[in-house]
């Protein structure tokens, strides 16, 4: 760990692995490290790795976001990270998403928030919060001018639910807010919506897979529309069903501060769409919707094309694991994406498209000119990468391309590099879990030789071998652009993997 001590630039770091014997030197290295503003832990660390991290943050006076999800803490390495946050001066976000903390360790976080007021952001996903001290965490946060954001999603803390709600109606200084997977009944519903009538800091609220959500949707609505602070709001996964949508596309009508929605994963189908469709053609501040998952067909995608040839606000449409779409959905989509060039983002993976699909998204990309980012994975482009591939040599916005898993063969990688060849704004490609091996490879070597603006490369789990390997190292010793590539899961040898590290 010796480079955490020498680096004089150095500002964040991510461990994937740490062996047993290496967290002392870690501890070590942070007790003196002047720089280092961000540490992640993504493994398994313990109660006696978490204790000695605890150590060496009562010292650190530069780390501002630690991040330890999923590294094993339990109520005892709480207690020591407790007590160094109530020393701890500099942190200011502390991620302990899914570890083993029970409500002994959480009255024991509790406690050193009174006394703390730097902590700005505090995510405890998945933690066993039952039976928790519920008087000492609804003071605290009726009197906390520090927390921004907290995260208590799916953490069992039903029961004191409508303590943590009243005491949010007196919070000024929450503004994002995840309760994801609570399990909300009458009474906290009711809670709820007196949260968003009174609180007026609360700018995005998470609210997917929330239990009695649905028989509770005409309250909520009618307190959304009288809203006028949150502009983000996820409902996603709540069995949201068309004949519902309805209240939700009210508030789409009324509602002038809301500008992200989020209802992937309800069964909305086209009745739904065609609500969410007419609601669109009035609203002039929504810039996100995420309808995905929903069950709508081609029919849902007609009603979104007229709704999107008229709006003029919306950048970002997620139509994701549509699988119903189909063709002629896309085909919709790709009517309204030659007319509407406020769109920026669209996201249309796993949408079941096939060769028409494409032939006509590429007939729209050849005169958007407003599309950036373009998710098509888990589609079937092979068989229509002919005219989506003559598609990027025209269009001069694309930045981010995804055609992970589309069953993309060593020819279809050729169509695809001809193209590029000709393009210079396209800067991430992901290509992961096709079927080209290493001719594929080989052509886009090529291209990576002098391409200058792809930066980003996603190889993982295709066909590519040693040989696939050696073209891509010797294309990067001539290109200085490329920072990112990743080619996990294709069938190389340890020695390749050193021929591209050099």
């Amino acid at each position: 760990m010796d480079f955490l001590v020498e680096n004089p630039k150095l500002t964040s770091m991510t461990y994937k692995d740490i062996k047993s014997g290496n967290i002392d030197e870690l501890v070590t290295a942070l007790s003196v490290n002047k720089t280092l503003k961000t540490l992640k832990i993504e493994c398994y660390i313990g109660s006696y790795g978490a204790e000695k991290i605890a150590s060496a943050l009562e010292v650190n006076e530069t780390i501002t976001s630690l991040y330890l999800k999923d590294t094993g803490i339990n109520d005892v390495a709480m207690d020591a990270l407790a007590h160094a946050l109530t020393i701890n001066k500099s942190i200011t976000l502390i991620d302990l998403s899914f570890n083993k903390i029970t409500s002994l360790g959480f009255d024991k976080l509790v406690s050193a928030l009174q006394v703390n007021d730097t902590v700005s952001s505090i995510f405890l996903q998945e933690n066993v919060l039952s039976d928790y001290n519920s008087s000492a965490f609804t003071q605290y946060l009726e009197k906390t001018n520090s927390l921004t954001h907290l995260d208590l999603s799916w953490t069992l803390i039903d029961e004191a639910l409508h303590d943590l709600m009243v005491a949010l109606k007196k919070n000024t200084s929450i503004t994002t807010l995840f309760l994801n997977g609570l399990m909300f009944e009458e009474q906290t519903i009711d809670s709820l919506v007196e949260v968003l009538q009174f609180n007026d800091t609360v700018k995005s609220i998470f609210l997917s897979r929330v239990f009695y959500f649905p028989m509770s949707l005409d309250k909520l609505t009618t307190a959304l529309k009288r809203n006028t602070s949150l502009t983000s709001i996820d409902l996603s996964m709540n069995s949201i069903h068309g004949d519902q949508v309805e209240m939700v596309a009210s508030v789409i009508r009324e509602n002038r501060t809301i500008t992200s929605l989020n209802l992937s994963g309800n069964p909305i189908g086209d009745a739904g769409a065609a609500c969410l469709a007419e609601a669109l053609e009035m609203n002039t501040t929504l810039t996100q919707l995420s309808i995905g998952l929903s069950s709508m067909s081609a029919s849902g995608g007609g009603y979104l094309e007229q709704a999107l040839k008229i709006n003029k606000t919306l950048t970002c449409l997620n139509l994701g694991r549509m699988t119903t779409l189909g063709d002629d959905g896309a085909d919709a989509i790709s009517s309204a994406l030659k007319v509407n060039d406020t769109i920026s983002s669209i996201d249309l993976h796993e949408c079941n498209i096939g060769a028409s699909g494409f032939e006509n998204l590429a007939s729209a990309l050849s005169i958007n000119d407003g599309i950036t980012e373009v998710c098509l994975g888990e589609n079937y482009i092979n068989a229509g990468i002919g005219p989506f591939a003559a598609a990027l040599k025209v269009n001069r916005t694309i930045k981010s391309l995804k055609l992970d898993n589309n069953h993309i063969d060593d020819l279809g990688i050729d169509s695809l590099v001809c193209s590029m060849m000709e393009n210079d704004t396209i800067q991430i490609v992901n290509l992961d879990k096709n079927s080209f091996g290493s001719e594929g490879a080989r052509r886009l070597s090529t291209l990576l030789k002098v391409n200058n603006s792809i930066t980003s490369v996603y190889l993982n789990n295709n066909n590519i071998d040693n040989e696939g390997i050696q073209y891509l190292a010797d294309a990067l010793k001539e290109n200085c652009l490329v920072t990112t590539l990743e080619i996990t899961g294709n069938p190389i040898s340890a020695l390749a993997h050193t021929s591209l590290d050099k």
